[in-house]
């Protein structure tokens, strides 16, 4: 008889330790990996928690990836492939605590370059990929909590007051400037009544207050599925998950300088400068939803997806800073800040395969992206101490020249980026072995917006500023400023225009490789890389010179690489990878840049360097 032809399709899961474990076999780079069914065996709840089970990886503060030992500046996170800015668009990695696992494919983390990743990277490429849609239908929920004696049903827990929506990551409006900005903020003595009203609109909390803390707790939900829709299928992934983690620390340290000792030269350890240690509440609430749609015909995919991170993160501290070698003196100051963080991000992707031996391939990738930072009148109130030497009894002062004024604070950063990418792939024969070329391009536009509003409380004609140390005596309606008797605390603008700026970056790339053996058992990758980088900028210095839409950075380079893969024993699967590739390590924004940003909890200033240059790096590895 007659045999008919069966063509069986199937789906490969990439979210299996083996799946991982094949893409790190296959690869022509230096690559290893966690798969979401790894990441489920160590319990963890977010990549932060679990990538640290990868070899060469280690995680700062919780939340930013070292691989190999180098920093933020040489390690690179991307989503899905494209890049998008972090909750701290300052760094050059995501935080990884954002992420967490029910959303997850897999993370991919290479160590070595090739010529379709982007050039600024050393350490390592961190590639978060997001689920794909479910062979089967999926549906769950889990939820969590987790206690800690040291930081949970504290009654020593610092705080300061709260917006009705803070538990959904952030701020209804209680913390907006009251002060709108086209409003000339007078002196007293230009329009006391004007600057007696703007001072009574600010919120009088000024003080860190002690209450109870809770504890953490968690839950998620995912839904998922996929039909068939003629002979093609379409699916769909959905997610939501919350998070809400509350810390407290008794003895919290921020903000030391050391300086070496100028009278003794042949001193080569350290002096204490200043030391600012004291108690810290913090609670943070960290809000993602993940949607996305899947069509997939017999040669062709097409992936909508759209992300949204939300955060909102308070502080209340009490500090004692001690001064030493520039000045001497003592000072507590309370502070009280809020930090609402937000990313938008999506992604449209396209997969095809064509050709009369389906050896062409063809992905296309656009990733817009929105990430917005608003520091929400934080609040600074600082008082000199005195000790008196025969009681050891304390006062407090406000007292300008030695701790300077209290102050409130308006930060905004608002980033747009936009990102797209296409890559092709055409598979053949070269030395009698199966081999690949590779050609693609890509564009990445980003613009950042940074502004600063400060306003100062000064003190006018108070015989003795004390208010017996309570930051909250500030603003209380008896000690607000009364142009009838030309005294009390009034605002006073003091922003600065070199803190904020505005900044663009342009990248155009472009890249070809050839992947092919040169025996049976001499794997060969080799590619260069082409980009050009552009840094456009906008801002002042203090003095008054002023940098409008210049173009800071112009930057064409290219960057080779070369991997070798030597199999000593197929069977056992034993290889040396050897590699050889040239990176870089840019400027950031804010570091090239002619800003001057004080930050008034570490009571640090940040200066910029307009004339900052880009690293160049190369990288030899053996494995």
């Amino acid at each position: 008889g007659q045999l008919d032809e069966v063509e069986v399709t199937t789906t490969a899961r990439k979210n299996t330790e083996a799946s991982v474990l094949s893409i790190q076999k296959n690869s022509v780079s230096l690559m290893d990996g966690l798969s979401l069914e790894s990441i489920k065996k160590t319990g963890a709840s977010d990549v932060a928690a679990a990538v640290q089970n990868v070899p060469g990886v280690s995680v700062q503060g919780g939340k930013y990836v070292y691989v190999r030992g180098l920093g933020d500046r040489y390690t690179k996170s991307i989503l899905n492939g494209m890049e998008v800015p972090g909750l701290d668009p300052d760094r050059n990695t995501l935080q990884l605590d954002i992420f967490p696992s029910q959303i997850l494919e897999n993370v991919l983390v290479t160590k070595s370059a090739t010529a379709e990743y982007p050039a600024d990277f050393t350490g390592g490429v961190i590639n978060i990929v997001t689920k794909d849609i479910p062979t089967r239908a999926e549906y769950s929920i889990s939820v969590g909590a987790a206690y800690n004696s040291d930081f949970h049903f504290n009654n020593n827990y610092l705080s300061g007051d709260k917006s009705s929506t803070d538990f959904l990551g952030f701020d209804d409006g209680l913390r907006d400037n009251p002060i709108s900005q086209s409003q000339e903020v007078p002196l007293p003595q230009q329009d006391g009544a004007l600057v007696q009203n703007l001072t009574q609109r600010f919120n009088p909390r000024m003080a860190a207050l002690k209450e109870q803390s809770f504890m953490n707790y968690n839950f998620a939900l995912t839904a998922g599925d996929q039909f068939e829709v003629g002979d093609n299928r379409l699916g769909y992934l959905a997610s939501i998950s919350y998070r809400n983690e509350t810390k407290y620390y008794d003895e919290y340290i921020n903000g030391q300088i050391y300086r070496k000792d100028e009278s003794d030269r042949s001193n080569f350890d350290l002096l204490a400068d200043r030391t600012q240690n004291g108690e810290l509440g913090n609670n943070s609430v960290l809000i993602s939803g993940l949607a996305g749609l899947t069509y997939k015909t017999e040669k062709s995919k097409y992936q909508f997806n759209v992300l949204h991170i939300q955060n909102g993160e308070s502080e209340a501290g009490i500090f004692r800073i001690d001064n030493y070698i520039i000045s001497s003196n003592t000072i507590k100051k309370d502070n009280l800040t809020y930090v609402q963080r937000s990313i938008t991000n999506g992604l449209l992707k396209g997969q095809h395969t064509f050709g009369s031996d389906n050896d062409w391939n063809l992905e296309w990738n656009l990733a817009p992206s929105l990430a917005k930072v608003d520091d929400k009148d934080f609040r600074s109130t600082p008082f000199r101490v005195s000790i008196n030497p025969n009681t050891n009894e304390e006062t407090y002062t406000i007292e300008p020249s030695e701790s300077g004024d209290a102050a409130r604070f308006f930060r905004s950063l608002e980033e747009l980026d936009l990102a797209g990418k296409i890559d092709l792939d055409k598979e053949h024969t070269l030395f009698g072995f199966d081999a690949k070329t590779k050609i693609g391009g890509a564009y990445t536009y980003k613009k950042r917006d940074f502004d600063v509003i400060k306003y100062s409380l000064p003190i006018l004609n108070f015989s003795s500023a004390t208010f017996g140390g309570d930051p909250d005596q500030l603003l209380s309606p008896e000690n607000i400023y009364d142009p009838n008797t030309g005294s009390g605390t009034y605002v006073r603008q003091d922003s600065n225009d070199s803190a904020s700026y505005s900044s663009k970056i342009n990248i155009t790339a472009g890249y070809i490789s050839e992947e092919f053996k040169l025996a049976s058992w001499v794997n060969a990758a080799l590619g260069v890389r082409y980009e050009k980088f552009d840094l456009i900028y906008t801002g002042e210095r203090q003095d008054g010179s002023r940098l409008v839409d210049a173009k800071v950075l112009e930057k064409s380079d290219f960057f080779p690489s070369a991997n070798l893969i030597f199999d000593l024993n197929e069977d056992a699967n034993k290889k040396i990878r050897t590699s050889y590739s040239r990176t870089t390590a840019r400027p950031s924004f804010k570091e090239a840049s002619l800003a001057e940003i004080f930050d008034p909890i570490s009571s640090t200033t940040f200066i910029g360097n307009i004339n900052l240059q880009p690293t160049y790096v190369n990288n030899f590895d053996l494995r």
